[in-house]
């Protein structure tokens, strides 16, 4: 009896779980936006900036490392498509303008010195690159609806020069990237969303190059494994 009562009880569960209108007809189902269409997306913000190179296949007798630290403001944009409200597949630029300051360490291995220069540098760098975005959120109730979460992969360069005017230090890199963000929109109209969001960047160089008319400086093209990163925060208008 027992078991006959606990296999009745499971039917019965699975036929209200297939027709809720009949068990429930008062109940409102959950509004769903899940329009598709052209998607839009224009962004300013500022980072913070940490770039690293360790050339450990230079000369024999020594290595040179190169580490810049800075300030950032970035503005870019997307352009894509939007699928059910739910995915938006687009290309994307960034510019960003770097202000920081650039450290060259050469590490003499035989004598065991180490002599360092700094100087201040402005930067720019160009990101393209291509990726997705993720809206899980669709219900129009929902106080979670236009957070997202996506990344996007691409290439840039990047080209700084210091301010002494006196002297002459130009740095250049390029390379592949990957941009991952995160963050909310709130809507404005039924079409466009005014956000915040957090970015993570780093851009791994096929080729950094150093020219200075200092003679401390070398003056060559390094072919070497370069790491930069960046943490930013942006504001951004979304059209989707």
């Amino acid at each position: 009896m027992k078991n006959l009562l606990l296999i009745i009880l499971a039917a019965a569960s699975i036929v209200f779980a297939q027709t809720p209108e009949e068990t429930s007809p008062n109940q409102k189902q959950p509004s769903l936006d899940t329009h598709s269409g052209v998607y839009f997306e224009a962004s300013i913000g500022g980072k913070l900036i940490d770039y690293s190179h360790d050339n450990k296949n230079g000369w024999f007798s020594s290595y040179e490392e190169e580490i810049v630290h800075g300030d950032a403001i970035s503005a870019g944009f997307k352009v894509g498509w939007l699928e059910k409200n739910s995915v938006a597949f687009y290309g994307t630029f960034d510019y960003t303008w770097i202000s920081g300051s650039y450290k060259y360490i050469e590490h003499r291995i035989v004598s065991q010195n180490k002599h360092d220069y700094s100087i201040l540098i402005d930067a720019n760098l160009f990101y393209l690159g291509a990726g997705m975005l993720f809206y899980p959120f669709r219900n129009t109730k929902s106080i979670m609806r236009g957070s997202y979460v996506g990344g996007a992969f691409g290439y840039y360069t990047t080209n700084g020069n210091n301010r002494d005017c006196d002297e002459h230090v130009q740095l250049k890199g390029r390379g592949a990237a990957f941009k991952l963000e995160i963050g909310k929109g709130w809507h404005i109209t039924d079409s466009w969303l005014l956000g915040i969001g957090g970015t993570f960047f780093t851009g791994v160089t096929n080729k950094s190059s150093i020219d200075s008319s200092n003679p401390n400086l070398p003056i060559s093209d390094i072919f070497i494994r370069d790491i930069s990163t960046n943490f930013g925060l942006e504001i951004k208008i979304i059209r989707k």
